[in-house]
């Protein structure tokens, strides 16, 4: 069901304007960062990231713009700090979507202070390529986390991953 109410609440702003698409996606954005739930129902880190990423690439298509830029990589992603890939070790989808959690909130401070300017303010930096791009290398993670562990999307614990 916390997938599906996601899915609902992103799928409500898909084909607006793309102005006006990511000013409702920062109103949600926000409400995810105060209360790691959509609508009241509780949604993890990488689910919601996942399914933010989704719906922005159907918003782009939607308004003929052009498709996200390709994920950072891992010497980009050291520009700023390095990748922990021992994250991958963890023995559970919800110790992983932890894990990478707490990584991706150093990074964000990290990125900031390295002058991203925003790249802290869930409301604005939704409007900086290099967002899209992160979370587009942490979502690659997260793919290559579910194959090495022989598990889907589709069969996680959405409320806590």
């Amino acid at each position: 069901m916390t997938l599906e109410i996601t899915r609902d609440r992103f799928g409500s702003i898909v084909n607006f304007s793309r102005g006006a698409f990511l000013n409702r996606l920062a109103d949600i954005h926000i409400e995810w960062h105060m209360s790691n739930a959509i609508d009241g129902s509780p949604i993890g880190f990488l689910s919601f990231h996942r399914e933010m990423i989704r719906y922005n690439r159907w918003n782009l298509a939607n308004n003929n713009l052009r498709p996200m830029r390709v994920a950072f990589n891992f010497s980009e992603i050291a520009e700023i700090m390095p990748w922990d890939s021992s994250i991958l070790n963890a023995s559970s989808a919800r110790g992983f979507s932890r894990a990478v959690e707490r990584w991706h909130n150093v990074f964000h401070n990290s990125a900031a202070e390295s002058g991203w300017a925003d790249f802290e303010n869930p409301r604005l930096n939704i409007r900086d390529g290099r967002f899209w791009r992160f979370h587009k290398f942490l979502n690659n993670r997260f793919s290559q986390w579910l194959r090495e562990n022989d598990l889907r999307y589709s069969e996680i614990d959405h409320e806590s991953v």
